[in-house]
């Protein structure tokens, strides 16, 4: 039993680390053709590594065939997928993902909102677009409120990325080296000097200041 649960998942394997750099992608799918009978796992395995090289086309193609062969995607896959999306040019792409994760049911897992964030700020959407998705979080965590803000900084929002920040302090959560990192970021687009004393004294006070 042992064996065959080694041979089953040895291909998964030979996939993730074969992908790690983008020279090894084609090797990765070489195994992945090579494949008799693949499942979910699998599947999701070269999705992901093609959008960990940063190549969204394939990633999508696969995607797409995947789901031809009638293999349901789930978080694990639409979030790898929806990370490959960066650019204006893959808007549309990142709306379509999104709307099958909305079909899916899957809107509410934080890893899928936090992505969806990100890659939206990362495919230059316009401020307004970007708030109104904002606005359909339905639970503010750490992960969800850093995405926000790094999205903002990223599209140069400064003050709404601040706003999320107080709001993320007031409450109750603590912020950490990447809300830090996002919140610096804005404060230099606009020059919030008092905003910035105040982040770097908590800085120090999360113990970031040897990142800073």
């Amino acid at each position: 039993m042992g064996f065959v649960m080694m041979w089953l998942w040895e291909p998964v394997w030979l996939i993730c680390i074969r992908s790690v750099r983008r020279w090894k992608v084609e090797e990765s799918r070489r195994v992945f053709d090579q494949i008799p009978e693949r499942n979910a796992i699998t599947w999701t395995a070269m999705v992901t590594g093609y959008a960990h090289n940063e190549l969204p086309l394939e990633a999508l193609i696969l995607f797409i065939e995947m789901r031809r062969y009638g293999f349901d995607s789930n978080y694990v896959t639409c979030n790898g997928l929806l990370s490959s999306f960066y650019g204006r040019e893959n808007l549309m792409h990142c709306k379509q993902i999104h709307s099958l994760v909305v079909r899916q049911g899957l809107k509410s897992n934080s890893y899928i909102r936090a992505t969806l964030l990100s890659i939206y700020s990362e495919c230059d959407i316009e401020k307004d677009d970007f708030i109104s998705i904002c606005s359909f979080v339905t639970r503010w965590d750490q992960i969800a409120f850093n995405a926000a803000i790094a999205g903002f900084s990223q599209l140069e929002c400064s003050e709404e990325a601040l706003r999320y920040f107080f709001s993320m302090r007031a409450s109750g959560i603590m912020a950490d080296y990447f809300t830090l990192s996002s919140i610096l970021r804005a404060i230099g687009i606009i020059s919030a000097l008092e905003a910035g004393k105040q982040t770097h004294a908590l800085v120090f006070m999360v113990g970031c200041a040897s990142n800073v």
